[in-house]
């Protein structure tokens, strides 16, 4: 299937060969605002028969297709013993299967036997109700009864896994100084500053070490990403030890709960659903955030045109987080620093500003012919309203929006290791402050909706925190660097590492003893050994700190990433294949 890039290409292809694209891009550029652009674009898409079909928008529940994927849930539980991949299979069955055939309950009677072999017992009693409520047949009904009863049985003699791994929690994530009063969400010792050099940015009121939370920020907007949508809520984002109920009309969205399902049918479901697997399929995951922050938005107000008067007060200029209070911060106020995010649309060329609408453009068929969103768009100005905030936040979401990541079994070699996986996106007004550097000084750990920022560099007084937005000098030479920045954010960097010309992490002379003693660290780090973690923790820190002069070398760049290893054990959730596993004899 074709992605809304490669109709964007075919566009741009074709007018170059008709020899129009001067014309074109004169006429484009000229267009008022992003409303006016993506309607241009929308006109040329359609001219040129360069639009999704009705077949690539939205799939109908398939009981083949279920089918198929129960079979493979089957091999994962019974062969393979991956309680977790199976149960993903499981859902996606489910979550296929028409309500009135067979496979609905079959799929959830399935699930409950991999929770009754896991120990929730509530959740494999509560699969076997909802497979009795939905066609289970009734030639294997005894069956499901027997697993009733032996569960019953269980859970009078044993602890559920539920209250377990609810003992397991981490504690809840801390600032590591004093709140700023206005601001909770950070450290008292952090500053909002301007400059012609960096824009807006934040500097440190304070020396800070590494291991100092400073930062812990819910975002605004969030959503899954194409892959996770059976494994996590489509609404709140948890993987509710993978026990979902699905949309009844989509195959894409499954929720934790009837709460959730209500929330996200009237924030952006209801809108979504007919169209969600041309959203999955067609766009990549920049565009999806900012589909979801558009209609998220849209939805704030009973009225669009509160929406379209809240924006005309912001002033995109100056406006930013550290204009909000809090400590008792409303979702519309929460809303002004995020549109108020930078775009970079004066650095943009022509030919990205005209993709970008393109994409739009789809993105707007997709709304327009397929779903009931001129419910509340019922005039051409809210219709603008709409179209103007896709166009400012998908420039956003390429230079300021976040990826949402959970701790998973790793691909790599190491049997029973485990690293972040992303599992989605979301919009974030205060860490989108924080600049990059080639040579960071902070790192920034996704947990659920939540970004925390730790320090990972000392930091002196008056010294400006800085992030890392993918191009770390120990993993890229200085060109590479550069056209990554240049290509996706706009900027030419000019951090420590891209004036000095660091060295790669390979070229640094290795300490054989720090070395070894590193290697055997990071095998029991990934294999999620949480109290050798908690010990090690300790020990990067101080280690960071000792070296931090040296920096940078091998022994700082070493222990940065131990140390972050160390931080993503301690503060994210268990991951879900170490309680989703057969129960011990």
């Amino acid at each position: 299937m074709k992605e809304a890039y490669d109709y964007s290409d075919t566009l741009i292809k074709t007018l170059t060969n008709e020899k129009k694209v001067i014309d074109v891009s004169k006429k484009f550029i000229q267009q008022e605002d992003g409303a006016a652009k993506i309607r241009f674009s929308l006109e040329l898409l359609k001219e040129k028969n360069l639009l999704p079909s009705a077949g690539d928008i939205f799939h109908p529940k398939n009981d083949a297709a279920s089918l198929e994927a129960r079979n493979r849930g089957n091999q994962f539980f019974i062969k393979d013993k991956d309680y977790v991949a199976a149960l993903e299979c499981y859902n996606k069955s489910i979550c296929l299967a028409t309500s009135e055939s067979e496979n609905l309950a079959i799929g959830y009677a399935n699930r409950s036997a991999i929770y009754l072999n896991a120990g929730f017992y509530k959740l494999c009693l509560e699969n076997i109700e909802l497979a009795m409520k939905n066609n289970y047949p009734e030639k294997l009904k005894p069956k499901l009864e027997q697993r009733r009863k032996e569960c019953l049985e269980l859970l009078n003699n044993n602890e559920d896994s539920l209250e377990k791994f609810a003992k397991e929690i981490p504690e809840k994530v801390q600032l590591s100084y004093p709140a700023n009063e206005k601001m909770p969400i950070l450290i008292e010792g952090l500053e909002y500053v301007t400059s012609e050099e960096f824009g807006r940015h934040i500097r440190a009121k304070q020396d800070l070490y590494p291991g100092d939370i400073i930062i812990v920020e819910k975002c605004f907007s969030k959503c899954l990403q194409n892959g996770s949508e059976y494994k996590r809520c489509a609404n709140c984002l948890e993987p509710n030890y993978l026990n979902l109920i699905p949309c009844g009309k989509c195959t894409r969205a499954m929720f934790c709960s009837e709460k959730c399902q209500k929330e996200a049918n009237s924030r952006f479901h209801r809108f979504e659903c007919p169209i969600l697997d041309g959203i999955f399929t067609l766009f990549n995951k920049i565009t999806v955030i900012a589909i979801r922050t558009a209609l998220f938005s849209l939805t704030m107000f009973d009225d669009p045109r509160e929406l379209e008067a809240l924006i005309s007060e912001i002033n995109v200029e100056t406006e930013s987080a550290f204009d909000l209070n809090y400590s008792n911060l409303t979702e519309q106020q929460h809303f002004r620093a995020i549109y108020a995010l930078a775009t970079n649309e004066s650095a943009r060329s022509v030919a990205d500003l005209f993709q970008r609408s393109n994409l739009c453009a789809i993105t707007w068929f997709l709304f327009r012919n397929h779903t009931n969103l001129s419910e509340i768009l019922t005039t051409k100005c809210l219709e603008d309203l709409f179209l103007n905030m896709l166009f400012r936040f998908g420039q956003a979401a390429a230079v300021n929006y976040h990826t949402l990541a959970a701790m998973a079994k790793s691909d790599d070699v190491l049997a029973g290791s485990f690293s972040p996986k992303q599992i989605g996106s979301g919009s974030f007004a205060l860490c989108s402050l924080l600049n990059h550097s080639c040579a960071p000084n902070v790192v920034r750990v996704g947990d659920g909706d939540k970004n925390i920022v730790i320090v990972n560099r000392v930091i002196k007084r008056g010294t400006q925190i800085f992030d890392n937005y993918g191009a770390h000098h120990c993993l890229e030479d200085l060109a590479e660097r550069q056209k990554i920045l240049k290509d996706q954010y706009i900027f030419t960097c000019s951090c420590e590492a891209c004036q000095n010309n660091y060295p790669l992490f390979s070229e640094f002379p290795i300490p054989t003893k720090f070395f070894l003693e590193m290697g055997n660290d990071e095998e029991r780090i990934v294999r999620y050994d949480k109290e050798f973690a908690k010990k090690k923790f300790q020990d990067y820190k101080k280690l960071l700190i000792e070296y931090n002069d040296k920096y940078p070398c091998f022994e700082v760049c070493a222990s940065q990433e131990h140390f972050l290893a160390c931080v993503r054990v301690l503060i994210g959730d268990v991951p879900l294949e170490l309680q989703l596993k057969p129960l011990k004899n």
